[in-house]
């Protein structure tokens, strides 16, 4: 990095003649040269020393930066004998080229610099414009990395929707992933006979979860289901902010798209892992009420669609074409639901347990 100009008092003003000056071949741009130069001005009868400086922000120019500081030093020879004469650079070795002209260098020298002050300006406007408008919309995802799960879901929602555990409280969220239905659903099902009037997957995912629970003997585990409400039909728990502060997906909102086209129409929010990207599904949240770690680091989720186009994509399918599963598909999967999985869900949920039937997947009881 090359080192500062040196600092100039009393610069001379537009009306002074300017000086410019052609660095001596050889010479590195990068380099700081101060050069006394001397010159005599028949008009001002004022003698100027210059500074000059050459600076690697203007190699694509020839002139360096000169900062001209007036001399105390009063000119005494008459107007009469003055003669304009060449400047004199004392430099130490040979002459260096001599001057050109002075107004014309000057001027560039001015609007090259202006032309570089504004451009700087203007990216650091852009920049810290860009990072306020992330911040702002992610502040809230962002700056909670002292706090564990119930501290970062209850930052980012209004009081209605807190979790009522301390802050500190340790809480996970559970998800399914493609495999599950064939690895633990279709074999839950030969296993354990259902409860008609409750969905399938609820009961398996709730018998998986009993399961984990008797792990841990001595630990209150508090579950909220994804399909649990309030008496006034409020979600007891908001599935896509726990996923999205556990750092285990990535909430994709409407303020996370720059200026965007849909304008008064309702836009809902969908998550997207970066493994599996929409086949996945957010079951529930488990709350170890009694287990407190101040000290948990928050984990960010990944941010798998940057392109501001991809998102708008991604909530419009999501939005407007949620049943053809396009959404799903954003990013590569590492793995997709199967064929059966697929015509599972897109079953009315009343008619599941007869194509389960048709399946012969069902438990049978024993005979006799």
């Amino acid at each position: 990095m090359s080192p500062d100009p040196p600092e100039a008092t009393d610069i001379p003003s537009a009306s002074t003649p300017a000086t410019s000056f052609e660095p001596p071949a050889g010479q590195s741009q990068s380099e700081v040269a101060q050069l006394s130069v001397t010159t005599r001005s028949p008009e001002l009868h004022t003698k100027w020393t210059a500074t000059i400086t050459t600076n690697a922000f203007l190699r694509s120019t020839a002139s360096p930066t000169i900062l001209a500081t007036q001399s105390t030093a009063p000119n005494k020879t008459s107007p009469s004998e003055v003669q304009e004469q060449p400047s004199v650079l004392d430099v130490g070795e040979k002459d260096l080229p001599k001057f050109y002209s002075r107004g014309n260098s000057n001027s560039l020298f001015v609007m090259i610099i202006s032309i570089f002050t504004i451009m700087v300006v203007l990216v650091i406007v852009v920049v810290v414009f860009h990072r306020y408008r992330q911040k702002n919309n992610r502040t809230e995802f962002r700056r909670l990395q002292d706090l564990p799960m119930i501290g970062w879901y209850n930052a980012v929602l209004d009081p209605p929707f807190h979790l009522p555990y301390p802050e500190d409280a340790l809480a996970f969220v559970v998800l399914s992933v493609p495999s599950m239905f064939e690895r633990t659903f279709i074999p839950f099902l030969r296993e354990h006979k259902l409860q008609e009037l409750r969905d399938p997957i609820d009961q398996c995912v709730a018998h998986q979860i009993s399961l984990a629970q008797q792990s841990f003997p001595s630990d209150r585990i508090d579950v909220i289901y994804d399909y649990e409400l309030h008496p006034n039909r409020r979600p007891k728990a908001l599935m896509q902010t726990a996923a999205h502060v556990s750092g285990a997906t990535y909430y994709y909102q409407r303020s996370d798209v720059l200026q965007d086209p849909w304008g008064d129409k309702k836009m809902f929010g969908v998550c997207i892992h970066p493994r599996f990207g929409g086949w996945f599904a957010i079951r529930a949240v488990l709350v170890f009420s009694d287990v407190r770690a101040p000290s948990l680091e928050q984990l960010l989720p990944i941010d798998c669609i940057p392109s501001r186009e991809d998102r708008i994509q991604l909530l419009e399918d999501f939005n407007l074409r949620w049943r053809d599963g396009k959404y799903r598909d954003v990013l590569p999967p590492e793995e997709r639901y199967s064929a059966e999985q697929i015509l599972y869900f897109a079953t009315p949920p009343a008619e599941r347990f007869k194509l389960l039937e048709e399946w012969g997947v069902l438990h049978q009881p024993p005979l006799g």
